[in-house]
């Protein structure tokens, strides 16, 4: 007998055993207890209605923070492949730049604030902050391990990249146990995929939305296993969960019924979290956290929109329905973890992003 898959386990038991099963952290430790961390060969979906924050979202858990674990500790190698579709390197380089901002100095300023749109300034001591060595040398280095598509792209398109990308990065050998598996030429190399997201992809010649996304997932199947990539697909929501029978069911939060075009990518996924705005049904008090109230002289005493709710609707690899509040700071894209609400100085909590405000 020759056991192959016993000494392929056994091996990921002692691979574990070193470390080399950690993953990379998001920012959030409640959601790293659930999903593990961010691992290889795994899709995650993020998903949510329009205005949610799910760029936001992918931003902070996934890419700045496998960015964020290589500046801190440079004990891995990044590749960010990112297809965004909605937003251009511009702003997403700017997106990086309020964040550092914040991590950096406690300022709270948006992009449409730092890039002067409209009727905005940015302020002097903003430009000249953004302008020091530290910040272009944290930007930099940002570039230097992200690659960004914000054209559109076909799915031919799409997996030509991310095969070109594997093939660069390593080859498959023959390992000790029988099997043959994808070797990658760097130690600690780990590879990131971002799609931003799956209904914008452009259209396959005379197919919708849906047979084109359904195109796409089984390359994504491919590419994970084979490449050991870790991909993040975002996916809209498409019933309308403010519905009169959802509202008296308390059935608010995202589930697989909701996700929009195709359920195909969801039944290809690894980890699906979705993401809830309250505030924008005008819910006044959820999960025990005060969200809003009609009472405009009292509003600072409530979340509003620097609440979120993320909920792990699909968790392949630990438990599923896990419902996670956490503070959301729209104008930096920052997601804070929140104690129980009965810990929580709301007051203090919109005082302190206020003072921070520019």
């Amino acid at each position: 007998m020759s056991y192959k898959f016993y000494r392929s386990a056994l091996n990921k038991v002692f691979d574990g055993l070193v470390g080399k099963n950690k993953g990379v952290p998001t920012s959030s430790k409640m959601l790293n207890k659930w999903i593990t961390n961010i691992q290889k060969e795994r899709i995650y979906i993020i998903s949510g209605s329009s205005g949610s924050g799910k760029t936001s979202f992918a931003n902070e858990l996934y890419v700045f923070s496998m960015f964020d674990e290589y500046i801190k500790h440079d004990k891995i190698k990044p590749e960010i492949i990112y297809f965004s579709f909605e937003m251009t390197k511009e702003n997403l380089i700017g997106k990086l730049i309020c964040r550092w901002l914040y991590n950096n100095y406690n300022i709270v300023i948006s992009p449409n604030k730092l890039f002067s749109y409209g009727d905005n300034k940015c302020p002097q001591k903003i430009i000249d902050i953004v302008k020091q060595e530290d910040c272009q040398e944290y930007i930099s280095k940002f570039e230097e391990v992200t690659k960004v598509y914000d054209i559109s792209m076909g799915v031919d398109e799409i997996v030509s990249v991310l095969d070109e990308i594997g093939k660069k990065n390593g080859e498959r050998k023959e390992k000790d146990n029988g099997f043959k598996t994808y070797v990658e030429y760097e130690e600690n190399k780990h590879v990131l995929v971002v799609i931003d997201h799956a209904a914008l992809v452009k259209l396959s010649p005379g197919k919708s939305k849906k047979s084109t996304i359904d195109d796409l997932t089984p390359h994504l199947i491919r590419v994970r296993k084979q490449y050991k990539f870790s991909i993040v697909v975002l996916q809209q929501l498409n019933r309308n969960i403010s519905s009169t029978d959802r509202l008296k069911l308390d059935q608010m939060l995202p589930n697989d019924a909701d996700l929009k075009e195709t359920s195909d990518l969801y039944d290809a996924c690894d980890v699906c979290l979705g993401i809830f705005n309250p505030f924008k049904y005008r819910i006044s008090r959820t999960f025990g956290y005060d969200i809003c109230t009609d009472d405009l002289s009292k509003r600072k005493f409530y979340l509003e929109d620097r609440f979120r709710i993320m909920n792990i609707m699909k968790n392949r690899h630990g438990d599923n329905n896990k419902i996670m509040p956490v503070g959301f700071i729209g104008e930096n894209g920052m997601i804070l973890d929140l104690p129980a609400p009965d810990k929580l100085d709301i007051f203090a909590f919109n005082d302190m992003i206020e003072k921070k405000l520019v």
